[in-house]
C-alpha cells in the first residue's frame, strides 16, 4: 500500500490504520487536543504581547532585533557565543551574561505562563496516550512542551520507551545510541523543555528532583550559568492549503529514499486527537494585547 496521497491531501485514519506503521510524527496537536491554551502563535508574542511589566525589557527585544530573530535558543546561543569572544580576547563579558540571564528567565517565566502544570492534565489522558504510541517503534516530536514526556513516563515508569539521555548526568552520547528491538525510540527533533545544553556543549535532560521541570525551566544552574534550554522556538507553519501540499511533496523528497511508506492523515482522526483526551479544568485564555516595547515584531513588518 502506498502511504502518502499522489494529489497531496490528508487521509481519515480509520482509512490506513491497518497498515503497517512503525513510526508516527507527533506535531503540536497532540497538546492542542489536551488544551487550547498550547494553540499560542509564538512565545515570542507571548513574551511581547505582556507589555512594560512583561519577561522581556527594552535591551532583551534589542538582541532579538540584532540578530532578526523570534526563536529565544538563536538569542541564547548568540548571547552564549559573545561571552566566549569577550573571554577570548581579555574584554568584560558581565554585561553578555547579565543579558543571557534575562534572554533565559523571559523564556521560562514565558513558558511557565502558558504551559500547563502536570496536576491539570488528568491521568487517563496521559494512559491513553502512553498505551497508543507503545504501538510504534519510533515516535518523532516536533513539540517542545511536556505531554509527550509525561505520557511516556506515565506513573513513573517509561517502559519501552527509549530517549538516548542515559549517560553521565541524564546526557547524550551519540556513540551510545542504539535502540533494541522491542523498544520504542523517543526523538524530540526541536528539543524540550526537560533538555539543557550545558556551558560545555554537552546535551542532557533534567529531572523532576527536588522542583518539577517547570520550575526548573529556564532557571540559571548555579554550577553552570551558561546552561541554557534545548528548543527551537519558532518555526514556520503552513498558513494554507497551497503552502501545506507544498510542504508535504517537500518532505516526500526526503524521505523517498529512506522510507517505503509515508503518509499524511488528518490528525483529528487519530486515536490521539479524540475530544475525550481534553482536560475539562475551565481555561479563561490569553491576557489581552498589552503596549509593546521597541520596534513591531518579525512577522507584522512588511
Amino acid at each position: 500500500m502506498e502511504g502518502h496521497s499522489p494529489d497531496g491531501g490528508l487521509h481519515a485514519w480509520e482509512e490506513i490504520a491497518d497498515g503497517d506503521w512503525d513510526a508516527l510524527l507527533v506535531g503540536n496537536g497532540l497538546s492542542i487536543n489536551i488544551s487550547p491554551k498550547f494553540a499560542y502563535e509564538s512565545l515570542y508574542g507571548e513574551a511581547e504581547r505582556a507589555g512594560e511589566d512583561g519577561p522581556l525589557d527594552a535591551r532583551d527585544l534589542a538582541v532579538f532585533e540584532c540578530f532578526d530573530t523570534a526563536n529565544f535558543e538563536v538569542a541564547l546561543a548568540k548571547l552564549r557565543d559573545s561571552i566566549a569572544m569577550a573571554e577570548a580576547l581579555g574584554q568584560p563579558a558581565a554585561s553578555y551574561r547579565k543579558r543571557f540571564s534575562s534572554v533565559q528567565e523571559a523564556l521560562g517565566a514565558t513558558v511557565r505562563g502558558v504551559h500547563l502544570k502536570r496536576s491539570q492534565v488528568p491521568d487517563s489522558s496521559l494512559a491513553t496516550i502512553k498505551q497508543e504510541l507503545q504501538r510504534y517503534g519510533s515516535i518523532v516530536s516536533t513539540s517542545y512542551d511536556l505531554i509527550l514526556y509525561w505520557a511516556t513516563g506515565h506513573q513513573e515508569d517509561f517502559g519501552s520507551f527509549r530517549d538516548c539521555f542515559w549517560g553521565p548526568d541524564n546526557s547524550f552520547d551519540p556513540r551510545d545510541c542504539e535502540i533494541w528491538d522491542g523498544n520504542s525510540a523517543t526523538y524530540f527533533v526541536h528539543g524540550a523543555l526537560h533538555l539543557v545544553v550545558d556551558g560545555n556543549g554537552r546535551t542532557r535532560k533534567l529531572t523532576g528532583v527536588g522542583q518539577t521541570l517547570l520550575e526548573q525551566f529556564g532557571k540559571p544552574t548555579p554550577s553552570d550559568p551558561e546552561a541554557r534550554p534545548l528548543l527551537v522556538t519558532e518555526v514556520s507553519m503552513a498558513r494554507d492549503e497551497l503552502d501545506r501540499r507544498e510542504r508535504q511533496y517537500a518532505i516526500l523528497g526526503k524521505l523517498k529514499t529512506k522510507a517505503k511508506n509515508v503518509c499524511f492523515f488528518d490528525a483529528a482522526t487519530h486515536p490521539l486527537g479524540a475530544p475525550e483526551l481534553r482536560r475539562t479544568v475551565p481555561w479563561r485564555g490569553f491576557r489581552p494585547n498589552a503596549k509593546r516595547i521597541g520596534r513591531p515584531p518579525l512577522r507584522e513588518r512588511a
